[in-house]
């Protein structure tokens, strides 16, 4: 498994593509497919959101 952070969802859809636009990085990845797996359907790529909830009310409800 294989787990990249980016800053921000801009920052991703600009590494994504400037990874894409190279030849040499899809050629690498899908000779990799091809000797990973036989079944191809095993690789899945897939993009996730980590979100961070801030909240005050733990400081406000002590202050009261």
């Amino acid at each position: 498994m294989e787990i990249a952070k980016y800053e921000s969802e801009e920052d991703y859809q600009k590494a994504m593509a400037l990874i894409n636009q190279e030849k040499e990085i899809q050629e690498l990845f899908k000779a990799f497919e091809d000797i990973l797996l036989s079944e191809k359907n095993m690789i899945r790529d897939e993009d996730f959101m980590d979100i961070k909830e801030i909240s005050n009310f733990d400081q406000q409800s002590r202050s009261s």
